[in-house]
């Protein structure tokens, strides 16, 4: 599907498994007793990634590919730790209104659960090592399940047209 407002997008290997790696480093390893979603969980879960040669990589890519000039407006390497979970949602609050589109890079796949769900399409995504996804989180609601093993990490970057 790629209609501007409602566009998916899945890719596969747009980074090396080296530049996988990289990103993996960066993330953070945090340990909970109980996952409540909240301030202190990000804090502890989420590392930003900036003015990184990868993020460059990424919006060229997309430019090239998909005739799309976007410009990152935030991009962050997320840990959700098992029994962490992403309700159906849309973007219109929270510091994310001002984008359009989310982009995720799988940085592992070994552990269970942790699928993008779109719930409007029927999609569900399993998650595999160097998959993206590209999509209108504006207008299209999406979520994540629940993790249910081991850590799952990824990169995500929101990012608005370009003139």
């Amino acid at each position: 599907m790629n209609e501007q407002n409602n566009i998916i997008n899945i890719d596969k290997d747009i980074l090396s498994n080296d530049e996988i790696e990289y990103i993996k480093v960066l993330a953070k390893k945090p340990i909970f007793n109980k996952v409540i979603m909240s301030q202190e969980y990000f804090d502890k879960a989420i590392t930003e990634l900036k003015n990184d040669y990868i993020i460059n990589k990424i919006l060229s890519y997309l430019y090239e590919k998909y005739n799309m000039k976007l410009i990152c407006k935030l991009a962050q390497i997320q840990t959700w730790v098992p029994d962490s979970v992403s309700e159906e949602h849309i973007h219109r609050c929270g510091g994310r209104d001002n984008t359009e589109y989310n982009f995720i890079i799988y940085l592992n796949d070994d552990y269970e659960g942790g699928e993008l769900f779109l719930p409007d399409y029927g999609i569900k995504i399993k998650p595999i090592k160097g998959l993206s996804v590209l999509f209108n989180g504006k207008n299209i609601k999406h979520g994540v399940t629940k993790i249910k093993k081991s850590n799952r990490y990824g990169l995500i970057l929101w990012c608005s047209k370009t003139n």
